[in-house]
């Protein structure tokens, strides 16, 4: 509904509310050009640094059920100048004065039964087009260019911008990347990423950060008692291995090259990684491509996969009963939080915010939070285009730098 008035602004004027409870209040408006929507019945918007694009749901009651049902009924090709939230129309949605995402329009669906007629909007952040759309890039290459430069390259069509967290460094140099016919902007971004060992993911602004796991910590963390409604912990170890052993792809060419000596007896026991957590015999063989610096890889590998199944093993589910913490800041996905849940033996350690859903509803105002610790978000270390360049670069790399 098209906002004229506010009568948040005469209540101010009358000192019912103070102006931080205009800023920080946690109505949710949504500005499509000039028109700004509030009056919400429900309320679900979701963030998180393992998901793109973020998104949201919102519902309201329509004003004037049967003024465009004309123009529902019978639109004509792709136009919906009736609509109140027209399909692929630009949108910020705010709490406030903060902004959540900034994203399109995806689906307008009015609906009535007997005793109502109700409209729910469905959109997600500009990112989308990235993850949708196939890439197109003249020569099917990019030449010369870090992560940054090739994720900066394949958003700009998308009129996304791409910038990196202060200190996340991303110089590994690509002299030439192919792109495989079909594939999607963000499907090559999150690789390139991965190899680069950043994560990547959309900010409210709707473009793309490359940043490392932040340390940055929210203004408050979460206590048994204080503010948690509801939480649910999980510790695993069905997913975790008393050792981790490095192999190669089963053909390698230039084994005989480099062949073992006494610095490598078994390439297949010298990259071993164990979790003395896992008290049974459970040996996992990580298989890691070959490349440009595959031994390195191989060690990295394996690495990552003992601290990711060891970072994966805990996780808490949170509800709290409000979108901000005590500094009035939305809670945001890749920040640290300190977490007090004795009940289910939570004291202390280091956790990160993975994923954030802001939810309004019949039952009131709720974040939902999915919280980890800093190691269940390394990046996945990959070796982006095995070929023959990267061969040849290997013979020329004098055996002593192994």
């Amino acid at each position: 509904m098209t906002d004229t008035f506010d009568p948040t602004e005469l209540l101010h004027s009358i000192g019912v509310v103070t102006p931080d409870d205009i800023i920080f209040r946690n109505d949710l408006s949504i500005k499509i050009g000039n028109t700004v929507l509030r009056g919400w019945t429900s309320i679900r918007i979701t963030r998180g640094i393992e998901r793109c694009p973020p998104d949201f749901e919102v519902s309201m009651t329509e004003r004037y059920p049967g003024e465009f049902n004309e123009l529902l009924m019978t639109p004509r090709a792709g136009q919906y100048s009736g609509l109140l939230m027209k399909p692929g129309a630009d949108c910020e949605v705010m709490s406030g004065k903060d902004l959540i995402m900034t994203g399109y329009v995806d689906r307008y669906m009015p609906s009535l039964d007997a005793g109502s007629h109700s409209i729910t909007v469905t959109g997600r952040g500009k990112c989308q087009d990235l993850v949708d759309c196939s890439t197109l890039v003249k020569g099917g290459q990019i030449i010369d260019g870090d992560a940054l430069t090739v994720a900066q390259t394949l958003a700009n069509p998308f009129k996304v911008t791409v910038k990196q967290q202060a200190g996340c460094k991303t110089k590994v140099d690509y002299q030439q990347f192919n792109v495989i016919p079909g594939e999607t902007p963000w499907t090559i971004i999150e690789r390139v990423c991965r190899n680069a060992a950043v994560l990547c993911y959309e900010t409210p602004d709707g473009n793309i950060l490359l940043a490392h796991a932040s340390d940055e910590y929210a203004g408050s963390g979460f206590e048994e008692g204080v503010n948690i409604e509801r939480a649910t912990a999980i510790f695993s170890m069905d997913q975790r291995y008393s050792e981790y052993h490095a192999q190669l792809l089963s053909f390698n060419p230039l084994w005989d090259i480099y062949a073992p000596d006494a610095r490598q007896p078994d390439a297949n026991k010298v990259f071993t990684v164990t979790d003395p957590y896992v008290l049974r015999h459970r040996p996992l063989v990580v298989v890691a491509e070959i490349g440009v610096g595959y031994l390195d890889m191989l060690m990295r590998r394996t690495a990552w996969e003992s601290a990711r199944r060891k970072g994966r093993s805990s996780e808490v589910r949170i509800t709290t009963d409000g979108w901000r913490d005590v500094n009035r800041n939305l809670y945001r996905p890749n920040t640290r939080v300190h977490l007090s849940i004795p009940s289910l033996k939570i004291k202390g350690g280091e956790w990160l915010i993975s994923e954030v859903t802001y939810r309004l509803d019949e039952s009131g105002t709720h974040a939902d939070l999915v919280i980890m610790p800093p190691a269940a978000f390394l990046p996945e270390p990959v070796i982006l285009q095995p070929l023959l360049g990267d061969v040849i670069a290997d013979l020329n790399r004098p055996p002593a730098s192994l």
